[in-house]
């Protein structure tokens, strides 16, 4: 079971370098700071994801 949520959080993680070299790749140098604003909702959410994962494994 702690091998498969290891894995989903593996994927979220990789799902966001993903999405964050693809915005990258779209916007324009104007747009960055968009685009970092964005990225930072993003990671919230992901740590916020981990955080909840390791105290409901414990």
């Amino acid at each position: 079971m702690k091998t498969l949520r290891f894995i989903k959080k593996k994927i979220r993680i990789l799902h966001f370098i993903k999405s964050y070299s693809y915005l990258c790749r779209i916007t324009s140098a104007k747009d960055l700071i968009d685009v970092n604003y964005l990225l930072a909702l993003k990671s919230a959410t992901i740590i916020q994801y981990t955080i909840k994962g390791r105290f409901m494994s414990r």
